[in-house]
């Protein structure tokens, strides 16, 4: 009876591993999100869209068509233009975009507000800067490419970048992807609106002056959450002050004056800000900043001589200079972005996610290293 009742014994623990315990480890796999390939490939869920908020825009020369550059000036919908920017106001400030810039042929400038709407890829010139300046996103993404040096960027709403004068870009829309975004540059007080790259917005009185030297021109953005109050210095410069989404006061020595995105004006000294609106607001300041010196030597483009210890190089086989805008696999991703990008310069496909390189990076934002990250 002993033997009988110890298999009996041993036989009930086998049971119970088997029922309960066996279904609890099964659990908690489950719990724990084990991965299984469709699991990976579950859809993401998109977010919800914050309404644009509804303003009354300020009057503004308008323009039908295409402006000079071949950029469209026709807002093409019934919404009234230009609007608050699409913004999600999070409580951080940053500069946004900066770049260097010399104004030593300017006797007399001012600040100038373009909007424009980026054509197609298909569609969208070469177009040389002729001013510094930089490019603020408002609705859409845009893709800004510099033709000098090959390199690109993908600009959201809240996002700039900077231009430098004389260089070429081109900028242009994703597919089936409207774009509306804000030039904000400096330009000689005479300047024509029709010359410009869009419907001009708005221009301030003239720069009191300009500082010498190369200077760090600075585009920074401010979220100011209702009940709150900022500072913004007294600049070098007269600097630009512009409120893209919400409302603001302003004040300075001569008084206040309340801002409804969206507007701008110049600043020529200190001035605090308040938000008192009862919802969250952003702005923008747009600024010459320190000057920046050049402290390297300078390049000599001439070819070296024996005397200065130059080397014999022994011509090799490998042709031309690469071309900066090669793309080996064809995925609309240079070579050089696929290095910064980690990606294959071989492979259209780095991760063999079903999507190429190129279009992760700049028309879904995903991440082509990661298989499971797609759109």
């Amino acid at each position: 009876m002993t033997v009988v009742r110890h298999w009996l014994a041993v036989a009930s623990v086998v049971a119970l591993l088997a029922t309960g315990w066996g279904a609890g480890s099964i659990a908690l796999a489950q719990d724990q999100g084990s991965p299984g390939l469709e699991a990976t490939r579950t859809a993401r869920v998109q977010p919800e869209q914050t309404p644009e908020t509804d303003t009354t825009a300020p009057d503004s020369a308008q323009s039908n068509g295409q402006s000079t550059d071949g950029e469209s000036t026709d807002p093409g919908s019934t919404d009234p233009s230009p609007n608050a920017a699409d913004i999600q106001i999070t409580g951080l400030d940053q500069t946004i975009a900066q770049g260097l810039a010399a104004f030593d042929e300017f006797s007399e400038g001012i600040w100038r507000v373009t909007e424009l709407k980026p054509l197609s890829v298909d569609e969208a010139p070469a177009v040389t800067a002729p001013y510094y300046g930089f490019l603020y996103q408002m609705d859409g993404n845009t893709i800004i490419r510099n033709n000098v040096s090959g390199k690109r960027a993908r600009i959201e709403p809240g996002e700039a970048y900077f231009f430098s004068a004389g260089d070429s870009y081109s900028r242009y829309h994703e597919p089936d992807k409207p774009s509306r975004a804000w030039l904000i540059e400096i330009v000689p007080s005479d300047a024509s609106d029709a010359d410009a790259a869009g419907t001009v917005l708005w221009k301030s009185d003239p720069i009191g002056s300009f500082p010498d030297n190369t200077r760090d021109l600075e585009l920074v953005a401010a979220n100011l959450m209702d009940g709150a109050t900022a500072e913004v210095p007294d600049y070098e410069a007269d600097a630009l002050l512009m409120i893209t989404v919400g409302s603001i006061q302003v004040t300075d020595s001569d008084g206040t004056v309340q801002m409804d995105a969206p507007a701008a004006i110049k600043i020529t000294g200190k001035v605090d800000i308040e938000n008192t609106s009862g919802d969250p607001a952003n702005y923008l300041v747009g600024k010459i900043g320190a000057a920046v010196d050049d402290a390297l030597p300078a390049v000599d483009s001439e070819t070296p001589t024996d005397e200065a210890g130059a080397t014999d190089v022994t011509p090799t086989d490998s042709g031309d200079a690469a071309d900066p805008n090669l793309d080996t696999d064809g995925d609309g991703l240079i070579d050089t972005d696929e290095a910064v990008y980690g990606t294959d310069p071989t492979i259209a496909d780095t991760d063999f996610d079903g999507y190429s390189d190129g279009d992760e990076v700049l028309i879904y934002g995903t991440d082509p290293l990661d298989p499971n990250s797609w759109p």
